[in-house]
């Protein structure tokens, strides 16, 4: 009985270890990441395309389609799903997945653009150094990443999501933001950077040459440097003041 005892123990113990590990995933090549909500991404640049799931969730797609990677839920390419339950009589709808479920690292050879969709944090591990590159982001994520060497960058935020840059520099960048969104890019040189923001927006940037600003709401635009400031249509009590 002892013995029996014993060895469901070690086999149950064998299961979750065998759980915990990660897999590795060889894809085909793709230029573009989409990951969409309840998945937590690493991205790092390397020799090989590979996608390495750390925490696992029965539901999770990793698709390559037309050259785009896609990681997603069942029934949450685009948003949270939700499923419809009666409490005290009153039928109200409850999200069928609840915060991070799966956890991955990216590795990827050439990619300029990058949807991520969801309240997850993303982080770009590797200095990005390329011509291009494109951010879109949507709803709250916290996205950090650590080192760019840029000519163009263009990033859309649509919600009250975090944004931040540790270091580096860029030709010109552009911000569009939707919302509520956090943006913090104060150690990033730019030559030239215009915000165009709809709602309550936090901006701190770093430019040299010409900060171009338009604003429909009450953002909040600081900056470092010595910059030329343009102003487009302003409508609201916006903020543009030196850091």
């Amino acid at each position: 009985m002892k013995n029996k005892h014993l060895y469901t123990v070690i086999f149950t113990f064998m299961s979750l270890c065998l759980m915990a590990q990660s897999k590795k995933f060889t894809v085909k090549s793709f230029k573009k990441i989409i990951i969409s909500p309840h998945i937590e991404v690493e991205f790092k640049k390397g020799d090989n395309e590979l996608v390495e799931i750390i925490e696992n969730h029965s539901g999770l797609n990793i698709d390559v389609k037309g050259k785009t990677l896609h990681l997603y839920l069942n029934d949450a390419k685009i948003s949270s799903p939700t499923k419809k339950i009666k409490v005290n009589g009153h039928t109200q709808k409850v999200p069928i997945y609840k915060e991070t479920l799966v956890k991955a690292i990216i590795t990827y050879k050439n990619v300029e653009t990058f949807a991520l969709r969801g309240e997850q944090d993303f982080l770009f591990k590797s200095p990005i150094v390329q011509d291009k590159l494109t951010l879109n982001i949507y709803g709250e994520p916290d996205v950090t990443l650590e080192n760019i060497e840029l000519k163009k960058m263009k990033t859309t935020l649509y919600g009250a999501g975090k944004f931040s840059i540790a270091k580096g520099k860029v030709d010109e960048q552009k911000y569009t933001v939707y919302g509520e969104a956090r943006i913090k890019v104060s150690e990033v040189k730019s030559n030239q950077t215009k915000v165009l923001a709809y709602g309550d927006a936090n901006v701190k940037v770093n430019v040299s040459e010409r900060l171009k600003v338009t604003s429909y709401g009450e953002a909040k635009v600081y900056y470092k440097g010595s910059p030329k400031i343009s102003k487009g249509i302003i409508i609201g009590s916006t903020i543009i003041e030196a850091l």
